[in-house]
């Protein structure tokens, strides 16, 4: 997907795929969790189901840098399923 950046060696180390982000950020229920230092954090499902969390920054030519990218960690799913919902 063009327009989109990402630090593979972050998602390799956490055995995600570029896919499964790509997934996981355009879920239409996403929740945004945190951000700082000019970064978002969201939580995110792909399409077979698993939840991720996410961290990203938008460039200046507007593209999207996914820094980082793991399995929600303890509770998170739960605060995925209760506000992405409502």
């Amino acid at each position: 997907m063009d327009g989109f950046h990402f630090h593979y060696e972050n998602l390799y180390k956490h055995g995600v795929t570029e896919e499964e982000a790509l997934e996981a950020f355009v879920d239409e229920y996403l929740v945004d969790i945190e951000g700082r230092k000019g970064s978002n954090t969201i939580l995110g499902q792909t399409e077979s189901g698993r939840i991720l969390e996410l961290s990203y920054k938008e460039n200046r030519d507007g593209s999207i840098y996914i820094f980082h990218a793991m399995d929600a960690r303890t509770g998170q799913p739960e605060i995925y399923r209760r506000l992405s919902y409502d």
